[in-house]
């Protein structure tokens, strides 16, 4: 734990030194602003002054664990007050933290600007001593409820700790009992601030150190040899017989020890190893020494070169980046010779060291971010990658000034609300935690006020040179406001320049909504004829009205996620969008696509089997070639619906650009299914046409009924519109896509529709007749005196044949009786494009073969075809 603990106060702009409790170390990983009244004298900086007041008693913390027994800490508080006036940046509302997050006995540099729930653990030494470490195991337990937790520097104990604070026993490492029950990697990364000189100085790109978090030696058994004896390890499997592995002959006292790792473990620390490449799009080196541990370190390294090579080399080949297993000599000393750029994933010691290494290299031991991640992503911590300063806190007790550099602990804070903000899906939360980070680095990089180890990396010794501890965290909370103050200013430029827009986005998204909305209106009520039609007038629906009728609802699913983008200010420039709304937006645009492809796929198929009931019950070839064709509609259906679900793996990385994700060309994939929807269309439209011009029906009839099927040639009209809006979205600027994409998705939605209206025509075909009989006949209206003539004509007509007929062995008998259909018009319908004919017969039967006996057989049938004329 700390022992110098730095609190402040934006809410009543008061910066507050906390006087540490006796059991912690030196310093703090995080830290609080809080306000006291009370002052007793003025110490000044260059952003503000304060006053320093007398030790005063702390309310003692609520634990987040009622098991166990009430801390001491926060007994006492030397506070340390600011005199600045409130700003615009804390007179709002708090920015809302939506789930708790996990304190590990922190203070917090944030609460004045958040609504956080925190879940405080004291980890301090002489607590865990009290509760025999349990407090430690609850802590972790409490990161993997409630998914991310900030840990502040803790002591691993010593024979000297155990004597300084009288200790039951030397307890275990609490980052080591954290780190085994979440098992994962620690990733460090240097904090890179251009004006701090690097003391390697060809390293310009970042070294990210992924640390195995589990086993090894930080949970090892070791002992003390007395003297001489045999040291064996022994293996007990379940169900087996003990296996006795000699170790050592010891001919003297000495030491042993004893460690050991998971396949479990090591397979999850290789999948964060290769997503975390992949994520930060740098190649990955896992080092190990098995030469010498050739089946302990072997098996990291097999572990790794499987996983590897079947499940992340296409990613790594897509991405231009590779993996490499090297020795751990051999890499230490190609890391300092390089200039950087690349993950190393290494064991758990092997990664404690270098990433000191690697932080010293970069300027100093304070500029290096550490943070556990477990393989699924479920549990986050962060950390201050240094641990405690000790000889800080001897000079903090004697009454000197300290100069100790927050900026690690900061960025645990930040980098904890980072991940929060990310799994809560609360950008602000994000953004404000980038905006304390980028006030760290520029109060350093800008204004060059830093902290003495940092002045000394820049090879300044004078007192003049660097400031203290307080003094830097007030220059922090004045470039946090005045960060904040120009990003609000921004946005109100920003707000201006969009309002002048606001008319034509106004004027863009009402055309869209128009046109979208009024064609699906048009598609529902063409849809309603034809069931209508279909229901009540043919009295014969099929399979085809139970198509269209799923395209419709696919439709209105389509038509949905087009609203939500158009919410999410679809066609917008994309600069002027926050990264909450754009993800948003592209969320909405994942999901519609495969509905918009089942769309147009429902509605085909629907016309092919319409084409299989009117033309193929008399065609054979015919009908093989529409099931020919029924195959292709389905394949190229499930081709576009699934090729744009899984267009990413995972799926979220189509809209979350921070998730590491492989994904196909959006060009490539897009322009294929836009094709492939052109094609299937021009099949489904001229399918028909050479079967409908060998029809024999009058020419006026015949070129109305090729009309009405060659309006699917408009459909092809608008594939072929939207492709090129395709091709003029995915060769555009990435920073235009949402401007881009407006007229794609109106375009989409316009075809989507026609192809619904286009299909639906030829069924209402018989409900335009009733309606439009003069429109859609194939002669004359009949004059009055004709139309009498045609009312007395019989509309049944029969015939019986007296003299029976011999069929093979039998004699027969039979009558017929026919019967056709009539139109509105009381004129007899051979002109509509239905046609009703019902044959009736009876047949007797006389068998030869009884002599005397004669036995009837009556058999009757009725066939009603809806069909077109000839």
């Amino acid at each position: 734990m700390s022992s110098l603990r730095l609190s402040s106060a934006f809410a009543r702009r008061s910066l507050h030194a906390c006087a540490p409790p006796r059991s912690a170390p030196l310093y703090s990983s995080a830290v609080r602003f809080s306000s006291l009244s009370s002052s007793t004298s003025s110490v000044s900086s260059s952003s503000s002054s304060f006053s320093t007041s007398a030790a005063v008693a702390r309310p003692q913390r609520t634990l987040a664990s009622s098991s166990l027994p009430a801390s001491s800490r926060w007994s006492g508080v030397t506070s340390f007050r600011s005199t600045q006036s409130r700003t615009m940046a804390t007179e709002g509302t708090k920015i809302k933290v939506k789930n708790p997050v996990v304190e590990l006995d922190g203070d917090e540099l944030i609460l004045p600007y958040l609504d956080i729930d925190l879940k405080y653990y004291d980890l301090g030494i002489e607590y865990r001593d009290q509760t025999d470490d349990k407090v430690t195991v609850e802590a972790a337990e409490a990161i993997k409820k409630y998914g991310v937790g900030v840990k502040c520097a803790t002591i691993t104990p010593d024979e000297a700790r155990v004597e300084e604070f009288k200790l039951k026993k030397m307890w275990l490492s609490p980052n080591g009992t954290i780190r085994n029950i979440l098992g994962g990697t620690v990733f460090r990364e240097p904090i890179v601030i251009p004006r701090i000189p690097r003391l390697v100085p060809g390293w310009n790109k970042p070294i990210i150190i992924g640390r195995h978090a589990f086993g090894d030696q930080y949970r090892a058994t070791d002992i003390v040899v007395p003297g001489p004896g045999k040291l064996e390890l022994v293996y007990t499997p379940e169900n087996g017989e003990p296996q006795a592995i000699k170790v050592y002959d010891f001919t003297g006292g000495g030491v042993a020890q004893t460690q050991y790792n998971t396949d479990d473990s090591i397979r999850g620390f290789a999948h964060s190893s290769f997503k975390t490449a992949l994520m930060k799009g740098l190649p990955l080196y896992m080092s190990t020494k098995n030469t010498i541990l050739k089946k302990y370190d072997g098996r990291f390294k097999d572990i790794f070169q499987e996983i590897y090579e079947s499940t992340y080399k296409k990613e790594f080949d897509a991405k231009g980046i590779w993996y490499e297993h090297r020795l751990i000599d051999d890499m230490v000393a190609q890391m300092i010779k390089s200039e950087g750029g690349f993950v190393m994933a290494l064991k758990n010691y092997d990664g404690d060291v270098q990433s000191d290494i690697v932080a010293q290299g970069f300027g100093s031991l304070g500029l290096m971010t550490s943070t556990l991640t477990t393989p699924d992503g479920s549990a986050f911590e962060s950390e201050a990658a240094h641990g405690t300063v000790t000889r800080h806190y001897r000079e903090h007790q004697k009454g000197r000034e300290t100069s100790t550099n927050p900026i690690a602990s900061i960025f645990a804070w930040t980098r904890g609300l980072v991940q929060r903000g990310k799994l809560d899906e609360t950008p602000d939360v994000v953004a404000f935690a980038e905006e304390l980070e980028r006030a760290c680095v520029d109060v350093v990089n800008e204004e060059g006020i830093m902290t003495k180890d940092l002045a000394l990396a820049c090879g300044r010794k004078e007192r003049e040179a660097w400031v203290t501890t307080k003094e830097y965290l007030a220059a922090v909370e004045r470039r946090l406001k005045s960060n904040i103050k120009a990003r609000l200013l921004s946005a109100v430029e920003d707000a201006v320049a969009s309002s002048r827009r606001l008319p034509s986005l106004i004027d863009m998204t009402a055309r869209i909504l128009g046109v979208t909305t009024a064609l699906l209106v048009l598609s529902t009520l063409t849809v309603a004829l034809r069931l209508y039609t279909r229901f009540w007038i043919v009295r014969t629906p099929g399979w085809d009205d139970a198509l269209i009728v799923a395209a419709v609802g696919t439709n209105y699913v389509f038509y949905a996620c087009l609203i939500i983008e158009l919410r999410h200010h679809l066609g917008e420039k994309q600069d002027t969008l926050s990264e909450h709304v754009m993800r948003t937006q592209l969320k909405a645009l994942w999901l519609s696509i495969p509905f918009y492809n089942l769309t147009l796929t429902l509605a085909k198929i629907s016309m092919i089997l319409l084409y299989m009931r009117l033309f193929a019950s008399t065609n054979k070839r015919f009908r093989i070639l529409l099931i020919v064709f029924l195959v292709f509609l389905v394949i190229v259906g499930l081709w576009t619906l699934f090729g744009t679900i899984l267009i990413c793996l995972p799926v979220r990385g189509f809209w979350d650009h921070s998730v590491p994700a492989t994904c196909r060309s959006f060009a490539v994939v897009w322009c294929l299914n836009a094709a492939l929807q052109i094609v299937t269309d021009l099949v489904v439209v001229t399918t028909p046409i050479p079967t409908l011009a060998r029809l024999r029906l009058p020419t006026r009839q015949k070129f109305a009924l090729i009309l009405v099927f060659a309006l699917g040639f408009f459909v092809c009209a608008m594939s072929i519109i939207r492709l090129v809006r395709i091709i003029q979205l995915v060769s555009g600027d990435s920073d235009e896509f949402s401007e881009r994409n407006g007229p794609a998705a109106t375009w989409s939605s316009i075809e989507a529709n026609i192809a619904i209206i286009c299909t639906c025509l030829p069924p209402i075909q018989p409900l335009l007749t009733r309606i439009c009989p003069r429109l859609l006949s194939s002669r004359p209206r009949p004059r009055d005196s004709q139309r009498q003539r045609e009312k007395e004509l019989p509309s049944v007509y029969s015939f019986h044949l007296n003299n029976p007929f011999a069929v093979t062995s039998g004699n027969y008998s039979a009558s017929i009786t026919g019967n056709c259909s009539v139109n509105g018009d009381e004129l007899q319908d051979t002109d509509g494009i239905q046609v009703v004919r019902e044959l009736r017969w009876d047949l007797d039967h006389a068998d030869r073969r009884s002599g005397s006996t004669t036995e009837k057989e009556s058999a009757k049938k009725q066939r009603r075809d809806s069909g077109f004329a000839g």
